[in-house]
């Protein structure tokens, strides 16, 4: 027995390696539906002494190939991601007992999911705050090559994080869990070493990004009528931005869904009627820990 224990640990950890790369997809052998990428982008990712090393290329606002790189550790990574979502019995009937209500009131809160109405679903609030730990380096990288060439400001922060997040591959999530619910999105961790994402995981990707360069009180979620999702950003528009009215303010539109490379106020001439908008304001919260 002592001489096959070594060869179940081996089977155990091989098996264990193989469901890490599946979950991973760091080899990008098995694209997703509806799969696209700009010509000019490069992404890959690999596992180097416990790190996801993540190498990204792409076309800045500048129109410049920029090149970041992302670690993240992988057991780390992978417990992190695992706390999104909720259990899908939480979606069927269930006794108004009060015990019962405070311990699904108790997984919605740690899921990061939320009720509204009847409605349960994923706040984007708090995961967008909870996951912006993995873009504050993305944004770190942005500020200091945007000090470096003389060019930092806050619209070509905003206008930097757009090109990154457009120019990450689109792909419809593929999600086979059938007891587990994540709304149909990618946290943003998961968008970096998978390497795509639909519109609104790259929405919140993006949301995550901006809340470490710009306040994250100014930015909105956007949903259209045919479940598109992008984003909003307070500021002064000018002629040509595509801008919508919310509380006498103004918040221009920032669709990052790519591959188009949509300039901030560009709507891709979809002229979303402003009825037609679900809005879901970012608020300004303590960043929690994971």
């Amino acid at each position: 027995m002592q001489e096959k224990k070594p060869i179940l640990i081996k089977m155990k950890n091989l098996f264990f390696l193989l469901a890490l790369l599946s979950f991973q997809n760091c080899f990008g052998y098995m694209l997703p539906r509806d799969y696209s990428k700009n010509n000019h982008v490069k992404i890959s990712c690999e596992i180097i002494s416990g790190n996801y090393i993540i190498h990204y290329t792409f076309k800045d606002n500048f129109e410049k190939l920029r090149t970041f790189t992302m670690t993240m550790p992988v057991d780390q990574t992978i417990k992190d991601i695992s706390k999104f979502g909720v259990p899908k019995w939480m979606f069927k009937p269930y006794p108004y007992v009060k015990s019962v209500i405070r311990k699904r009131n108790r997984i919605i809160k740690k899921g990061m999911f939320k009720t509204v109405g009847n409605i349960l679903k994923p706040d984007y609030t708090v995961v967008a705050e909870t996951y912006s730990i993995y873009t504050k380096s993305i944004a770190s990288q942005f500020i200091q090559l945007l000090i470096k060439e003389k060019a930092d400001s806050r619209t070509n922060r905003i206008e930097m994080a757009m090109k990154f997040v457009q120019d990450i591959p689109y792909g419809i999530p593929e999600i086979s869990d059938s007891t587990w619910e994540t709304g149909g999105m990618f946290t943003p961790p998961e968008v970096l070493i998978r390497m795509y994402g639909d519109c609104d995981s790259k929405a919140i990707f993006f949301v995550s990004l901006l809340e470490n360069l710009i306040d994250s009180g100014d930015l909105l979620m956007l949903f259209t009528s045919d479940k598109h999702a992008l984003t909003a950003i307070k500021g002064i528009p000018v002629k040509g931005q595509v801008y919508i009215l919310v509380n006498g303010i103004n918040y221009i539109i920032a669709d990052t869904s790519g591959p188009q490379r949509l300039n901030w106020g560009d709507d891709g001439n979809k002229n979303f009627d402003v009825t037609g908008y679900k809005i879901e304001t970012i608020k300004t919260i303590q960043k929690g820990n994971l």
